[in-house]
């Protein structure tokens, strides 16, 4: 390849690869903790208030999830489902919407075939409660 003089190379990354090098998925489960948090703060005005917040950070995970092997791993590893029913037990139930009903689907989507992350999902669903 031929490289003209004064230009560098320039890699990029997709986002999906470079969650990894940050601590992998579950970096994002804390801030389902923060949909609280920013339901009662003095300054948040009312007409900004987005009720579907969770459901946009979930949805944020199942783009991470669909399609990368990695990140499913890592998901199975850590108990990603488990982690985030517990998580999703300590916020005020207002965030949790018809529309997060509606990501049960897209769930199963983003997992594609991988068995344990399946049996994950499944327990996530049927049996919230058992570790």
């Amino acid at each position: 390849m031929v490289q003209i003089k004064g230009t560098r190379f320039c890699v990029t990354y997709n986002v999906k690869d470079t969650i990894g090098c940050l601590g992998g998925i579950k970096i994002l489960f804390p801030l389902i903790l923060q949909m609280d948090k920013l339901l009662h703060t003095t300054d948040l005005d009312v007409s900004v208030y987005d009720p579907y917040r969770v459901n946009t950070l979930l949805q944020l995970i199942l783009d991470f999830l669909k399609d990368h092997k990695d990140n499913q791993e890592d998901m199975v590893r850590c108990r990603g489902f488990h982690v985030i029913c517990f998580l999703l037990k300590q916020i005020s139930p207002q965030h949790l919407t018809e529309p997060t009903v509606k990501l049960i689907p897209e769930i199963f989507a983003a997992i594609g075939d991988n068995d344990a992350l399946f049996n994950d999902v499944v327990n996530f669903f049927l049996f919230p409660s058992t570790p």
